[in-house]
């Protein structure tokens, strides 16, 4: 039972990162902070590197608020705010549990990512964690020839009391959770088919794979969406575990150039937790309560 709810926290962040953040507090002295600098030993892997089509992948700019229930509880929100500027996307990603989660457990995150228009692959990415009295800090840099290095800062008590930094060398194409989240959408997908993923997320490698199980039908925000049903494995190659199962989760994710994740739903022990789109407002380019769809039309948003 406890690899079911590791794996769903796991997928909170993989797929809308379901928490937001009050960044961690930061002190000004260093004098105190450990720095321990780890060698990557995560075996060799080969994943595909995915050429994105962007003439059947149109991601609407603005900004999406899921909301996440479990059962009949509302435990949480997240906001993901995707903009571009010129040959770039940053992906900002902000979330919270609620307060009838945060008796037993509270949460804040904060992400940001960015990532090359054209291939879709990232160049920069910020991650900041907080659960009651202890936070944690992610900065992940990709640079040129496969090289990445990471630095995580930990904190208790908002006292900074360690700073991992850690560098890897791969020739494999490598991703950071949020931009891994981008390129799953840019794909198409079709029944039976399942794709792998190199996923850093500052700490660990993750061989990540998603199966493609159909089509379904979903009502979202009064419509009737087309969507493919994807289904994730995860296996944490850097500590050598064995893939996770997870076809507890099912993600929706919509059929047409748009291919927003409408809809995430996981089975857990007392019920079932699942992550709703609630509205989007576009950039102010498009018109206030504008969506474009796959044809970059524009449609009516529920508010």
């Amino acid at each position: 039972m406890k690899n079911r709810y590791l794996i769903i926290k796991i997928l909170y962040f993989l797929f809308i990162a379901l928490c937001v953040l009050s960044p961690a507090s930061r002190v000004h002295s260093e004098e105190n902070v450990k720095k321990v600098y780890i060698e990557d030993t995560s075996p060799t892997i080969s994943t595909p590197k995915y050429s994105s089509s962007m003439d059947s992948f149109h991601p609407p700019l603005g900004t999406y608020l899921f909301s996440v229930t479990w059962g009949k509880l509302q435990a949480g929100q997240a906001t993901i705010e995707v903009t571009r500027d010129q040959d770039f996307y940053t992906i900002h990603v902000l979330a919270k549990t609620q307060n009838t989660v945060n008796r037993f457990y509270k949460l804040r995150f904060k992400g940001e990512t960015k990532l090359s228009a054209d291939k879709l692959a990232p160049l920069k990415a910020t991650m900041s964690q907080h659960t009651s009295k202890r936070a944690k800090e992610t900065e992940i840099t990709f640079h040129d020839e496969g090289d990445i290095e990471s630095v995580r800062h930990k904190f208790k008590d908002e006292t900074k009391k360690k700073t991992e930094i850690r560098k890897l060398k791969t020739e494999n194409f490598t991703l950071d959770p949020v931009s891994a989240v981008f390129i799953v959408r840019s794909l198409n997908w079709q029944e039976g088919l399942s794709r792998q993923f190199d996923v850093f997320d500052g700490k660990s490698r993750h061989l990540v794979t998603i199966t493609c199980t159909g089509q379904e039908k979903k009502d979202v925000l009064g419509e009737m969406r087309d969507t493919w049903v994807l289904v994730p494995t995860i296996q944490n190659i850097t500590k050598g575990e064995e893939p996770s199962e997870v076809s507890a989760i099912r993600v929706y994710l919509s059929t047409d150039k748009a291919k927003e994740i409408l809809i995430i739903e996981g089975d857990v022990f007392m019920g079932k937790v699942i992550t709703r789109l609630e509205s989007f407002e576009p950039l102010k380019a498009t018109a206030p309560g504008k969506i474009l769809d796959g044809n970059n039309n524009q449609k009516g948003v529920k508010e």
